[in-house]
């Protein structure tokens, strides 16, 4: 157990990270059940180490108390066996062997953007004046034939101070290359991860990416522009403006692109294997992305 919440409060560090699904559900508003708790959808959560028999205790949980919706997350530190495990939630994959007592993190998001910032609103309470909360993302490029890709950026928000209301947050991203990233790992911590103290609490809700021009990505929307999905590879679009549509695989690689006028239009893309792909929606005046399943 001793060596398994190690594990945990040094996974912020890890930055194996390769490609998955966009990231959704950044409102917190749709959860599933893991039995005895929930967690939001597309994300992992520490409750995967945290909730053993016999500890069973639970460090991310769903929140009425929420910016806006009806839900948002709440994270808390807790003492496991003298160990301090932080709550965190992450875009990346989070994968605890129960026999050896060891974690991995890995996974994460397409997206082949240069933003400026992440941002969100948050609520916190440190358990001592000392401790900070984190939200930390990583901009990547995979490299074919590595499992370790380069890092093109990094952004880094610590939270410092008690905050009893919602209040926005942003984490601005500091470039170590000029390439292009091709995918976005976020992890966001109740607690500073070097020296980890039990009972922090931190609320998070209602995240979005600042791009250069101004405008914003979002990360989820309230209904899906490609269904149904999972599908057969024949989809419906359902396009507000003029859209470039294109489709990656796992890899980054473009798979399919097309222009769409305004309007209800098939998408036929049955000839592609059956996988999960990234669409990217671009207009005029937004870009969305969206992952899809071909069964």
């Amino acid at each position: 157990m001793r060596n398994m919440i190690q594990a945990i409060v040094l996974l912020v560090l890890i930055s194996q990270v390769s490609f998955a699904q966009i990231l959704p559900n950044a409102n917190f508003e749709t959860w599933v059940s893991e039995g005895d708790y929930e967690i939001p959808e597309g994300w992992e959560t520490s409750n995967e180490a945290t909730y053993e028999w016999p500890i069973s205790l639970i460090t991310a949980e769903k929140t009425d108390d929420a910016y806006a919706g009806d839900w948002a997350v709440r994270l808390i530190s807790k003492n496991i066996l003298g160990i301090v495990s932080p709550g965190f939630i992450t875009t990346a994959r989070f994968e605890f062997e129960v026999f050896s007592q060891s974690a991995d993190l890995f996974g994460g998001t397409y997206f082949p953007y240069r933003p400026e910032s992440i941002n969100g609103y948050y609520k916190y309470t440190p358990a001592e004046p000392t401790d900070y909360c984190v939200v930390g993302a990583f901009l990547l490029k995979y490299n074919e034939g590595s499992e370790i890709p380069d890092t093109i950026g990094f952004a880094e928000f610590n939270g410092t101070e008690a905050i009893s209301e919602y209040t926005p947050f942003t984490a601005t991203f500091e470039y170590q290359s000029d390439e292009m990233p091709d995918s976005l790992a976020l992890t966001i911590l109740s607690t500073n991860f070097d020296n980890p103290i039990a009972e922090s609490i931190m609320f998070v809700d209602n995240l979005s990416i600042s791009m250069p021009t101004g405008n914003r990505i979002d990360l989820m929307s309230e209904t899906e522009t490609v269904y149904p999905n999972p599908g057969n590879g024949i989809f419906n679009l359902n396009l507000t403006e003029a859209t470039e549509i294109s489709i990656y695989n796992l890899l980054g690689v473009q798979v399919f692109k097309q222009n769409l006028p305004k309007g209800n239009h098939r998408l036929n893309i049955s000839f592609l294997k059956k996988s999960q792909f990234i669409v990217r929606l671009k207009t005029a005046s937004h870009e969305k992305t969206q992952s899809i399943i071909i069964q």
